[in-house]
């Protein structure tokens, strides 16, 4: 996509997309092309597209009940397996929304609530259309999702902690996979204080929308701990509706690092100018 470009954040490891020889992770990068789905490319000769994935990675697919099911990349990275589809069974026992751990959900919330662990509680504090994109406004309410299919609101934190930490990586970008042991370690100094972190997963390898089977799959493959747990974006589309991501050449640069202060207000935005040093000392100031 047009705005993806990936980020020299602290190292000065570059990548441009489409003319880099680092334009994709040798762990996720997948052929990509003009294509029709997810994970394939054409043929080249006007036949049916062939499937190009990361051996081992998961997809998600509907299973026959309308649940998410997944399905895994062959060896050879030619072919995706059939659609494995567990048998669910949906829980809403005390809840009142969001999901109800199959795909399904038990209810949603109206007006200016907000779900937040499975009951609708008032979102005054946060707006749920935000005041604006930059520096000093309160971000709108985005929509993730999480393991297992499941929403992630992002409001639903709003007042619940001091600080929420978001991490923008793709399985396209080098960079992230490089930096991510550096991420890490920031994460491990700051675990003892209320904050939220987040992994936000908006492509796989090929430049493709992720959805929340390859964003565990990333999660899990880089080293991130289960108190960073991840959500997917797909083509980080909710994030650029909601603040000021891109340059103004439309360009996004990966990785990328978002503060928010308990209010939802942004209080942190990286860019070629600033690194994680940047978003530490600001992280610091609302603890």
């Amino acid at each position: 996509m047009k705005h993806r470009i990936p980020l020299l954040i602290a190292l000065l490891f570059i990548c441009a997309a489409a003319t880099s020889a680092c334009d994709s992770d040798p762990d996720d990068a997948a052929a990509a092309s003009a294509t029709s789905g997810p994970g394939e490319t054409g043929d080249g000769d006007g036949g049916d597209p062939v499937v190009s994935c990361d051996p081992g990675a998961q997809s998600g697919c509907v299973c026959d009940n309308g649940y998410i099911g997944s399905k895994t990349c062959s060896e050879a990275g030619d072919s995706y397996g059939d659609c494995v589809c567990e048998t669910c069974t949906p829980n809403c026992t005390g809840l009142s929304c969001g999901g109800d751990g199959c795909g399904g959900s038990c209810g949603v919330c109206f007006g200016d609530d907000i779900c937040a662990s499975g009951k609708c509680k008032s979102n005054a504090q946060c707006p749920i259309e935000g005041t604006g994109k930059l520096l000093g406004d309160q971000i709108k309410n985005v929509t993730f999702t999480g393991a297992h299919a499941l929403p992630l609101e992002l409001h639903s934190l709003c007042g619940e902690t001091k600080a929420v930490w978001l991490t923008l990586v793709a399985g396209w970008c080098t960079a992230c996979t490089t930096l991510a042991p550096s991420f890490q370690a920031i994460h491990e100094q700051f675990i003892e204080e209320d904050v939220e972190w987040l992994l936000v997963v908006g492509d796989d390898g090929g430049y493709k929308p992720a959805d929340w089977n390859y964003a565990k799959h990333y999660h899990g493959s880089k080293g991130y701990p289960e108190s960073w747990p991840y959500v997917a974006d797909p083509g980080f589309d909710g994030l650029i509706d909601a603040v000021q991501l891109l340059d103004a050449q439309g360009s996004l640069y990966l990785p990328a690092h978002l503060i928010l202060g308990p209010d939802m207000s942004i209080q942190f935005i990286s860019s070629q100018e600033t690194g994680e040093l940047d978003a530490m000392a600001v992280l610091q100031t609302l603890l």
